[in-house]
């Protein structure tokens, strides 16, 4: 990281360089929410905390309300083992118990989950 510090007056100052930061996450995003689709990293919300995991699939279900809300499912490979999940494990679960990377904020008081949209796999 570029950083130059100048000393004034007993006041220490740093002035960084953010062309000169590098984006952790390249997760996609539509309008700057993050997206969720196939072949992203994400984190599968379980009891046992966020468990780190990559998109397989995104598919769509059959409307089952009258407004027609479309519920979607997503598949996905465990990336690290937590409690009596282990690593490599595949699940299909709901799309809103999967993440994004950057859609999750951490904090030292617990964890935010942000906005997010999905993207069915093709």
């Amino acid at each position: 990281m570029a950083e130059t510090i100048s000393k004034k007056k007993g006041q220490t100052t740093m002035n960084t360089d953010l062309r000169a930061l590098k984006i952790y996450d390249k997760t996609p995003t539509n309008n700057g929410s993050p997206v969720l689709r196939a072949g992203i990293l994400a984190y599968l919300d379980t009891f046992a905390g966020m468990i780190p995991c990559k998109v397989l699939r995104v598919t769509a279900l059959e409307p089952i309300h009258t407004d027609g809300t479309v519920l979607h499912e997503a598949t996905v490979r465990l990336t690290a083992g937590r409690r009596a999940y282990r690593r490599g494990e595949e699940f299909t679960e709901l799309a809103h118990h999967v993440v994004p990377r950057s859609a999750v904020r951490w904090s030292k008081y617990g964890t935010r989950i942000m906005k997010f949209t999905i993207e069915t796999t093709q």
